[in-house]
């Protein structure tokens, strides 16, 4: 068994949201989704971040210039 892992210093994500690809052979074939927010001494972009859901390689991420706050329910610390 094989478990991998997503981790950025200081970076919180959220609950991960799975989309499958249109065409998926396999039942993790697609993205995850997740909101991160970062914590420190200055406030530093939330971002969207988009990883393969087969190996959790980073795809993307989209910063935005906007705070969004750590919520309780939303966050997910492997």
């Amino acid at each position: 068994k094989e478990t991998w892992i997503w981790q950025e210093p200081d970076a919180y994500p959220s609950e991960p949201l799975f989309v499958e690809s249109p065409d998926a052979k396999d039942e993790d074939d697609g993205v995850l989704l997740s909101i991160v927010v970062k914590s420190g001494v200055t406030q530093r972009p939330a971002f969207l971040l988009i990883l393969n859901a087969t190996d959790l390689t980073e795809i993307a991420r989209a910063e935005v210039d906007v705070i969004i706050p750590v919520t309780l329910h939303g966050i997910y610390k492997p």
